[in-house]
């Protein structure tokens, strides 16, 4: 989504994908429907490191998601750094396939 220039899109699915991450490495509790906001709060209770990226994270998510502002490019790499900086926490690499619509952080 990113290399086609849909920066809010590419926000939205590289959140849902450290969501996925940190529910793969049981960081966070099961819970259907979690909003943006509930994932970072949990994630950066568990990962102090990453606890302002997170919340940053999941700000960016709902202003793009349901406040229709636009993404950008360096709003992208920051949740794309953090997603590398959350994998290689747990020893591995960032992904590069991303979680549909479906999945992830409801908010």
């Amino acid at each position: 989504l990113a290399e086609a220039g849909d920066f809010a899109g590419a926000i939205c699915e590289r959140v849902r994908a450290i969501a996925a991450e940190l529910d793969e490495r049981g960081v966070l509790r099961p819970l259907t429907g979690r909003t943006a906001d509930e994932f970072a709060n949990e994630a950066g209770q568990a990962l102090p490191p990453y606890a302002a990226d997170l919340r940053g994270a999941a700000l960016l998510f709902d202003e793009v998601r349901y406040g229709q502002r636009a993404g950008s490019r360096p709003g992208y790499e920051r949740v794309a750094d953090l997603d590398t900086r959350i994998a290689a926490s747990a020893g591995r690499s960032a992904r590069s396939v991303v979680l549909s619509a479906a999945d992830g952080p409801a908010s």
